[in-house]
């Protein structure tokens, strides 16, 4: 049966209908990566056609980055995505919190908070369909907004009539 993991391997689970671990799915039910540095913290999932993807955040305490998973739906790695199926991009000058996630056609579209010489701000990444940034998409496929003067950061995103539309925190 499926064994506990520690906090530096990602993990994604399916779940039957009636509550079980799906033993088709990854092993046991569980699909499992180590993090490439430090810990990883996978927030949001969705659907992008066959393909199930997540987002989170990846890296040491201090230095976290967007991290994006992209698995085929037999829970294995899908090697056309970032080369493991992982794709990391750096948005802020310190740590990047990734909460939430869209698709955005064949793009995947990231948001959370990342920090910025000392102050927290909303930030979005988008990457290609090959775990790439997507350069046409803010600042080498990067957006980073302060939306109010203390901190502020997304928790939630979806993209309705081509545009998207975040929500989260402005303030303490």
């Amino acid at each position: 049966g499926p064994t506990l993991y520690t906090p530096s391997e990602i993990c994604v689970a399916r779940y039957t209908s009636a509550g079980a671990l799906d033993p088709a799915f990854g092993s046991f039910g569980i699909f499992r990566m180590a993090a490439p540095v430090g810990s990883a913290n996978l927030r949001a999932l969705a659907l992008d056609g066959t393909k199930i993807v997540a987002a989170g955040s990846c890296g040491a305490d201090g230095a976290q980055d967007f991290c994006v998973l992209r698995l085929n739906a037999n829970g294995t790695p899908d090697t056309t995505f970032g080369g493991t199926g992982l794709a990391i991009a750096p948005v802020g000058t310190l740590d990047d919190q990734a909460y939430a996630l869209a698709i955005d056609g064949t793009r995947i579209l990231v948001a959370g908070e990342c920090e910025v010489t000392g102050s927290t701000n909303t930030c979005l990444a988008r990457f290609n369909a090959d775990g790439s940034l997507d350069g046409t998409f803010g600042s080498g496929g990067k957006a980073i907004h302060a939306l109010s003067t203390i901190q502020d950061g997304a928790y939630a995103l979806t993209i309705i009539g081509g545009q998207a539309y975040a929500g989260g925190r402005c303030g303490p």
